[in-house]
Formats: structure tokens, C-alpha cells, sequence
């Protein structure tokens, strides 16, 4: 452990990690400065004059913690546990706080392989399932009942209600107010483009799955919109920069949604954050004349390069088995089935990302927070 001087303070250095006192302070885990229980922050140093001053540091390995005495009255100690230290340390990549995503096309997808996963071993604690949905963005699920289903939902709840419910049954059906409820084959796309969500984790399990076609085909929609952004920048900065309408009317709930946003959305490194692509949905775009047809090029071909075979994994599902992906980045889509062969019933249902992930990230840092109480 070293200190440097570098800007206003000398840093603080372990492990290799540098760390500024003002950040180290404010940081302080005991409980005068956040709530034993919520682990909310409860103090403020924003009345004070200038920046904390460390007084005196010291690193007890044996502990695997960090000791801080602050320059302050009253005498205050802050002790840090070196694994939370060094999972927060602004040093540390995203890369090192889990696994790394993989973006795929259908033959590095097949280089790689895919893996299945028994449904009864899936839990919310983590595990090989959810490292797919981390790397490749979806996970493949095996022997999955409507109870499993059920079970696995309650326990990553609050589950995303549609109008349709808690689950969606989606089978082919007179009258339908979605095109997912006909026979039609239908392009690569996300769900709810037309609702202000976030990310959502889609289940598409199906409980029976006898009728000729319907093959459901998987789209990673950040390697194809990565490889545009290379072959065509100018297009990719078009559907980046431009919002355009998305809109859904369901005469039976009597709603007609409407949302304006990006295509392609990026987030504050410029790194592709999320699709929203919902063909069927787009309509009426508010778009200048004079930026049309520069648009609806980039647009068009955008879509073409989705609809190409190379970018596409596809399966034909039994009695049973799941899938589950990252709406926001997985993209799919089905080929058309004739409901005269045999029964097609598709159950969906989703649960928000960051719940999921949340869970998953309560399982493995809890021990971080929870340091002399009993773990829950």
C-alpha cells in the first residue's frame, strides 16, 4: 500500500487500486455513516469546508481490511472490507465484475456451442444459466412444467404484467390484436417497443408444440448493429439520432400506445445499449420530408442486414423447453406454422432485467454487506 500526490490529495493505493480520500470517506461503511439495516447512507459531508484528510491508513491483510483515521472532530475510523474495496474501485472494468459479453452471428454461435440447462437447477441465485444470459444473451431451458415456470418467476418477482397478465398464452387465434397470435411468420424483432420499459428478460416456454413450422429463430442484435455501424456509420448515426414512433392499439383493453425513441440507442461511451425494432409497430414516423429518404434507406437497411440468415440461431422447441433472453438485445422472430397440424401453445412471460440481475448480485456480494450478521 502506497500513497501518491496526484490533483488536490495523495491517493491512496492497494492492491494496485487507487483511491482518493474525499471518495473513500464519503464511502465509509460503519454504521454512524449508513443505516445497519437499509445500508442506506446516512451521512453528509457536504457542510464541511474542504475535503477529508487521512489522518493515518492501514492495511491489515490478516483482516482483509483497509483502516482509515480521519482528520476530523469528532475522531472518526472508517474500515473497509478489501474484496468490497476492490470490487468498487474505479480501476476495476465491468469485464472484472463478471463474465464478458460475447457477441455472436450463427457460426461463431456454432463454433461456440450452446447448452442447455436442466429448469430445476435454474435458480435466482445465479449460476451456468445466467452466465449465458450475461455472454451470449439468452439460456436454453430443459424440462420445464407450467409449475417450474411459475416457480422461477416468483422467485425473480415483481414479474412485468402485460395486458395479457402475468403470462401470455400465445397460440394462434381468431380475432387476434397481436400478429404473434396468427399463424404468420414474423420478422426479427423486440417485444413492447411501444411501452416506456426497461430491459426486460423474456421467457418464450413451450408448453406444447406439435404444428408444422414456427421454427423461433435468435437474432444478437449488438453484433448485427455493430457490424452496420462498420459497413454503413452514416446510416448507423441516422437510426442513433432520430426518434421514431412506435404505437399498439388493443381495442378490448382500449389502448392505443405510443413512444417516440431510437432505434438503436447508445449509452454515454457510445457503446450500443438497446434495440427497439418492432416492424409491425412502426408507424405514422414523425420524420422531416427532407430526412426521409436518407432515413428510410438506413432504416431498410438495417432491416435487410437482420433478416440475413448468417445472423440468425435457429430451433425448432419441444413440449417443454425455454428459452430465455434479453429483449433489449436478442431480437427474434418465427417462421409461419399452419395451426391445422397440430397445437402450437407458446407461454410468455418477462421479468425486468435489472431485477434479475439485481438478485443475482444480492447472491454474491450480500457477504459484503452483511459482515457480522447473519446472512439471509
Amino acid at each position: 500500500m502506497t500513497s501518491s500526490a496526484r490533483d488536490d490529495a495523495p491517493l491512496i493505493e492497494v492492491s494496485g487500486r487507487t483511491f482518493h480520500p474525499a471518495w473513500l470517506r464519503y464511502s465509509c461503511p460503519c454504521v454512524r455513516c449508513r443505516h445497519p439495516e437499509s445500508f442506506q447512507k446516512v451521512s453528509d459531508l457536504s457542510a464541511r469546508p474542504d475535503l477529508p484528510e487521512a489522518a493515518g491508513v492501514e492495511l491489515d491483510t490478516e483482516a482483509n481490511e483497509l483502516r482509515i483515521d480521519w482528520r476530523e472532530e469528532p475522531a472518526h475510523r472508517s474500515c473497509y472490507p478489501l474484496d468490497w474495496l476492490l470490487l468498487h474501485s474505479a480501476d476495476t472494468s465491468d469485464a472484472q465484475n463478471g463474465p464478458v459479453a460475447a457477441p455472436w452471428d450463427a457460426a461463431t454461435l456454432r463454433d461456440r456451442g450452446v447448452r442447455w440447462h436442466e429448469a430445476a437447477d435454474c435458480g435466482t441465485d445465479g449460476g451456468p444459466w445466467f452466465t449465458d444470459l450475461q455472454t451470449v444473451g439468452f439460456a436454453l431451458l430443459k424440462g420445464l412444467t407450467p409449475h417450474g415456470l411459475e416457480r422461477l418467476l416468483s422467485g425473480l418477482a415483481p414479474v412485468f404484467y402485460t395486458e395479457y397478465g402475468r403470462q401470455a398464452d400465445v397460440r394462434a387465434v381468431p380475432g387476434a390484436e397481436d400478429l404473434a397470435e396468427t399463424e404468420s411468420a414474423l420478422p426479427a424483432h423486440t417485444d413492447y417497443p411501444y411501452k416506456v420499459t426497461g430491459p426486460l428478460t423474456q421467457f418464450c416456454y413451450y408448453a406444447e408444440n406439435q404444428a408444422t413450422g414456427g421454427e423461433l429463430f435468435l437474432v444478437d442484435g449488438f453484433r448485427a448493429a455493430e457490424d452496420f455501424r462498420r459497413e454503413h456509420p452514416r446510416w448507423f448515426d441516422l437510426l442513433t439520432g432520430t426518434p421514431v414512433g412506435f404505437e399498439q392499439l388493443y381495442t378490448t383493453w382500449r389502448y392505443l400506445y405510443r413512444v417516440r425513441r431510437p432505434i438503436i440507442s447508445l449509452d454515454g461511451n457510445g457503446a450500443i445499449d438497446a434495440l427497439h425494432l418492432g416492424h409491425s409497430h412502426a408507424w405514422a414516423w414523425e420524420i422531416a420530408p427532407e430526412r426521409c429518404g436518407d432515413f428510410y434507406r438506413a432504416y431498410h437497411g438495417f432491416v435487410r442486414q437482420l433478416g440475413e440468415r448468417r445472423y440468425h440461431w435457429s430451433h425448432r422447441y419441444a413440449d417443454g423447453e425455454c428459452v430465455v433472453f434479453r429483449n433489449n438485445r436478442i431480437l427474434h422472430g418465427r417462421d409461419a406454422f399452419d395451426p391445422r397440424t397440430g397445437v402450437r401453445h407458446l407461454i410468455t412471460a418477462y421479468v425486468p432485467w435489472q431485477q434479475l440481475e439485481s438478485r443475482v448480485r444480492f447472491h454474491q456480494e450480500q457477504r459484503l454487506y452483511l459482515l457480522g450478521q447473519e446472512q439471509k
